[in-house]
């Protein structure tokens, strides 16, 4: 499956961390941010609508040391979440192919709190 970072949603680098922020739609009336580590900026950045997940999980095997195993399971269910969350959105058509994702979060942070 290929998936694509949702368009309403902007990344940002604050201090240390990597901040998604909804600039429209349903999230962006909650106030809501996400923070991402890493590994999650890693899997945010490769999320192009170009690569399938599998190639994503490929690239990052290649960049993080753990077992590969590990790195696709995770890597994958990130990638759930995020879709989840509404902030990435499957894509229809065929991928152009070319994944540790331990510790890869989303923390969900209303504005004002």
């Amino acid at each position: 499956m290929v998936h694509q970072r949702h368009p309403d949603i902007v990344a940002r680098h604050v201090f240390d961390e990597h901040v998604l922020v909804p600039v429209s739609g349903p999230l962006a009336m909650k106030g809501s941010l996400f923070t991402l580590n890493a590994i999650g900026q890693a899997i945010w950045e490769l999320l192009d609508g170009a690569r399938d997940d599998e190639a994503i999980v490929g690239q990052l095997a290649g960049r993080f040391p753990a077992d590969p195993a590990r790195v696709r399971r995770e890597t994958l269910q990130f990638i759930a979440e995020l879709e989840r969350l509404g902030l990435a959105t499957p894509k229809a058509g065929p991928a152009a192919s070319d994944g540790p994702a331990a510790g890869a979060e989303t923390r969900r942070t209303a504005a004002g709190t």
